[in-house]
């Protein structure tokens, strides 16, 4: 079962594309997560068009986990989703997935700049 996994963000100003997973993982699969992670990582990377990964895990929450990736276009990004949902080495990893908390296209509306 494939859970919503990317949605897609243009980047002000460079076009890049920025993918946000926010989803859960079953609590029993928690301890597979860095497992998961490397699978994640090893077919992101095959894949044209990818600049970079981060991932994120909730403090409070550790089963949530929200991962930002960022590609060179929407296409490449897309492109990258549909092989995903049919690539054997992902398959335990989705069917880990308890729930995908956000999945959807954003835009930037504003960047905030701090200064001391």
């Amino acid at each position: 079962v494939f859970v919503g996994f990317f949605s897609c963000k243009k980047d002000m100003p460079t076009g890049y594309v920025t993918e946000i997973a926010v989803f859960q993982l079953q609590k029993d699969k928690l301890n597979r997560a860095e497992e998961f992670r490397n699978a994640v990582d090893q077919f992101l990377k095959s894949q044209a068009g990818l600049i970079s990964i981060e991932h994120n895990q909730d403090i409070e929450n550790p089963e949530i986990f929200v991962d930002r990736i960022v590609w060179a276009s929407k296409e490449v990004a897309l492109e990258a989703s549909k092989k995903a949902e049919i690539e054997p080495s992902l398959t335990s990893f989705f069917n880990s997935m308890e729930k995908s908390h956000y999945f959807g296209h954003t835009k930037t509306v504003a960047i905030a700049s701090v200064s001391n």
